[in-house]
């Protein structure tokens, strides 16, 4: 009898042992390289849209802007598609389901950023500026423009989209911090 307690209690300590190193491995080799990854992006995105509203304040042209802003973010496009990418495939997967909230935090900080649309930020950033150099009505904000130029329309926007991104970040840090403390315990 004691002897199958004894051996009870290994088989416990055994399986509690593996669901740890589960746990750490996940955090070790899907979480925390996303998260290095997303981090990049996050400051690229806050560089490039800094960058913009500097832009816009000064006196080069829409077109001039949108195609500084085009060649720049081109460098991190494949980078941003692929980090959203695998936070979409590892919330459908039921095998991971302790990571989930972790990766749904990245893919609401792609599609809930202002100028996401279904797309990457940088991207619908862009197209919002050919289309205020095209003269084309595109609504930026939930505010009413009342005649405001275009440049300013923007500019607000990206103040916006900057606030949104720092605290969609946040978030996600927030959920990282969560899957490291679970990873340890």
């Amino acid at each position: 009898m004691i002897d199958s307690v004894v051996k009870l209690t290994e088989k416990v300590s055994e399986l509690l042992k593996y669901r740890a190193e589960r746990r750490t491995r996940k955090f070790k080799y899907l979480i925390e390289p996303t998260y290095v990854a997303l981090k990049r992006v996050h400051q690229d995105y806050v560089s490039v849209f800094e960058s913009a509203k500097n832009e816009l304040a000064s006196d080069r042209t829409l077109r001039a802007i949108a195609d500084s802003l085009e060649i720049r973010r081109r460098a991190e496009e494949a980078e941003r598609r692929a980090i959203l990418q695998q936070a979409e495939t590892m919330v459908s997967n039921m095998s991971l389901v302790e990571c989930h909230s972790f990766f749904s935090a990245i893919v609401d900080y792609f599609h809930q950023t202002p100028f996401s649309g279904g797309s990457t930020p940088s991207h619908m950033l862009l197209h919002a500026l050919r289309a205020a150099v095209n003269d084309e009505p595109v609504v930026l904000t939930t505010k009413p423009s009342g005649g405001r130029d275009p440049r300013d329309r923007l500019a607000e926007a990206i103040e916006d989209a900057l606030s949104i991104l720092r605290q969609n970040w946040e978030m996600v840090s927030i959920e990282y911090a969560k899957a490291l403390a679970a990873s340890v315990e």
